[in-house]
């Protein structure tokens, strides 16, 4: 691969070849050839054109013009199309992994640790493994290493494509969803005799939706609990909220939400509230197939148990006009608050918060939305 430009000289733009695979970086003489002509050249080229060779003082001598044109294009103030972020942009390429037969659909990692799990898409139950990869000391389980970089492990469970992986906060939980309508949980254990833990299935739920089941996520403080709460998103329209006893090894669904729509993401929001009845408030956020997002506040109990509070439909100003294809709130160390002092309290569970979500769709839009909740209600702006 291309190095990464030095910390020096960084580079503006960047020229992808009509026959070629990777960009070179605009500038760069070790990167990429530049038309060199001598002033005879300049003469004579502006003689048969019927120009001045001399007209246009700002284009750097010896740089090629196409090369002048992408160098000037990426100084202007509008949003990059795909095909400028393509071509025109230098993505420097650090390392490659090797270990999937196809492409790359779900990737997963865990907080704070070098540990992250990748799934490639397939129509069986061999190419539709999940596999660990580490930057930590350990055995390597196929002794491959690639820059400390190194594949720990491989789990099977679904027979078709791994839609959507996420980790517990604390790692010790990996669950996955497919296109073959399965759930999976994955537990870290120690091994006997062995420094290492490693990832045991512990539950294969078939048919647990009734369509493809889109996507998952787990409440944010479920990993310091006895019971893990998760919720799944499914084409059937529905979302299902899910409980697994850890001391039991037990999976149940609690509730379920139906829909108008193929539901296409979930994502809990980081945040959780508490009153004095030893219950907690988080947030849901769901995007559907229409383009649709909505927002569940949901109390939930110690055993895991959701009841929806409130549920908010975004205007169909704010709305995508096609698939929602991911959500994803701010981290709650970077999450942002409102200003007023009094909206930054922790004394009281009433006290009013702001949070960021991003959502991305078939329409070709990023979107970030800021979210004000409260114990009673859930306001979007």
């Amino acid at each position: 691969g291309n190095p990464p430009p030095s910390d020096r000289f960084r580079n503006v733009a960047a020229s992808l070849p009509e026959l070629g695979l990777s960009n070179k970086a605009v500038g760069d003489s070790n990167a990429m050839p530049t038309l060199q002509m001598n002033e005879e050249d300049d003469e004579e080229e502006g003689l048969l054109n019927g120009t001045d060779a001399n007209v246009s003082e700002e284009q750097p001598k010896g740089v090629d013009t196409m090369d002048f044109v992408q160098d000037e294009r990426m100084t202007n103030s509008w949003r990059a199309l795909e095909e400028e972020l393509m071509h025109d942009r230098l993505w420097p390429e650090k390392l490659k992994l090797y270990a999937h037969g196809n492409e790359i659909c779900a990737v997963a990692a865990v907080p704070g640790e070098m540990l992250f799990a990748s799934a490639c898409r397939g129509s069986n139950s061999l190419h539709s493994e999940i596999i660990l990869w580490s930057n930590e000391d350990g055995n390597s389980e196929s002794g491959t290493t690639v820059e400390g970089w190194r594949r720990i492990q491989s789990l099977s469970g679904h027979d078709l494509s791994v839609q959507q992986m996420e980790f517990s906060s604390t790692g010790d939980f990996l669950i996955s969803v497919g296109r073959d309508r399965k759930l999976c949980i994955f537990r870290r254990e120690q091994k006997a005799g062995s420094s290492n833990r490693s990832f045991v299935r512990v539950v294969a739920l078939d048919q647990a939706h009734s369509r493809i089941i889109n996507s998952v996520s787990i409440a944010p403080d479920s990993s310091d609990r006895q019971f893990l709460t998760f919720a799944t998103g499914s084409r059937d329209k529905k979302v299902k909220f899910w409980v697994y006893d850890k001391s039991e090894c037990s999976l149940i669904q609690c509730s379920e939400l139906a829909l108008e729509s193929g539901v296409t993401s979930v994502s809990y929001s980081p945040f959780q509230m508490s009153d004095n009845l030893n219950t907690s408030l988080n947030a849901l956020s769901i995007g559907l197939e229409s383009g649709d997002i909505c927002l569940l506040l949901l109390k939930r109990d110690q055993q895991g148990s959701h009841t929806i509070l409130e549920k908010c439909r975004f205007n169909w100003l704010l709305n995508c006009s096609q698939r929602i294809n991911r959500i994803q709130w701010k981290p709650l160390s970077h999450a942002s608050h409102l200003e007023s002092p009094q909206d930054t309290r922790t004394d009281s569970p009433c006290d009013t918060t702001t949070y960021q979500m991003a959502v991305c769709s078939n329409d070709h839009s990023v979107r970030t939305y800021r979210i004000r909740f409260t114990l009673n209600a859930a306001s979007t702006r």
